[in-house]
């Protein structure tokens, strides 16, 4: 429902910054897919099909393999991208460093310059609450005025700090711990 009321017949952006093995972008794109495949067996409920530009972003070459990988296994679309590297603090560069000059991960490309702003409806990150909380400039520029975060992977005694770093950036943000 929420899919349908709050997307209307609207292309979805959605981003997973973190993406790690894709999980979360792949149930997105796999959500979407399913609405589409219901509508079309529903003669009670027609209605405009939906699409998802699922991507992924992470600095572990090894998981963005995995990750399109998972993507192509659940039949779903989803491609996995390098950060940008004047988004990344020293540690991460050098991560992506690392990984970039394997022969196996030249194919690997950073988040395209088109994909690279305000673009998205719905991002999500699942990691730690102190990369969350350096990451709050970068995961907020890629996020449309009106769009959504969903946050998680944050130990309860961290939550408060990580809520601090999104308040500048998003009017409504709250805490659960469902």
């Amino acid at each position: 429902e929420q899919l349908e009321n709050d997307y209307g017949d609207n292309s979805i952006n959605f981003i997973d910054y973190g993406a790690g093995s894709g999980v979360l972008g792949i149930a997105a794109a796999a959500v979407v897919r399913d609405f589409n495949q219901n509508k079309r067996r529903s003669k009670k409920e027609p209605g405009a099909t939906k699409s998802i530009n699922a991507v992924g972003v992470e600095i572990d070459a090894d998981a963005i393999h995995i990750a399109n990988n998972n993507a192509k296994m659940n039949q779903v679309e989803m491609v996995n991208y390098l950060p940008t590297l004047d988004s990344l603090d020293g540690e991460s560069l050098s991560v992506v460093m690392r990984a970039i000059q394997k022969k196996r991960n030249k194919a690997l490309k950073s988040l395209p310059d088109e994909m690279n702003g305000p673009i998205f409806d719905l991002c999500v990150a699942n990691i730690l609450a102190g990369p969350l909380v350096s990451l709050a400039p970068t995961i907020a520029s890629l996020v449309k005025s009106g769009g959504e975060i969903g946050l998680s992977g944050v130990l309860a005694t961290k939550a408060d700090s990580v809520a601090d770093a999104y308040q500048i950036f998003f009017n409504d943000v709250t805490i659960s711990d469902e």
